[in-house]
């Protein structure tokens, strides 16, 4: 088995996923991204973007999953379908995630890529 190095892994690369590797990337991040799928796009490519969740990990403004305490849970990070929707439990209509998943995975990339950097200066 190979072992990959990186600073930023990013699981799934629907618009939430790439919105993060590209941002974190562009800020200087090394950046993984994996894929369950043979092709990329994850389920925006399947659906336009019209497929949502409203129930998912609770995280705070900087993209943080937090625990059962509403406590960051270090170095775990949730945008897209798999972050709780800002939508407060409803569905407004077809597309209405995309906005928010490419925000919030712009948010998270960007503060990874900025963790990173903090940490290579302190070291």
């Amino acid at each position: 088995m190979e072992t990959i190095a990186c600073d930023v892994l990013v699981v799934g690369s629907g618009a939430a996923g790439l919105t993060t590797a590209i941002t974190a990337h562009h800020f200087g991040a090394d950046v993984l991204v994996v894929e369950k799928a043979s092709t990329f796009g994850g389920t925006t490519a399947r659906s336009g973007g019209w497929l949502a969740t409203y129930h998912g990990l609770v995280t705070d403004e900087r993209t943080r999953v937090l625990d059962v305490e509403r406590k960051p849970i270090p170095g775990l990070f949730a945008v897209g379908n798999d972050a709780a929707s800002i939508f407060g439990g409803s569905y407004p209509g077809a597309g209405a995630t995309l906005g928010p998943a490419m925000t919030f995975g712009y948010i998270c990339g960007k503060i990874l890529a900025e963790s990173r950097k903090a940490d290579q200066e302190a070291n």
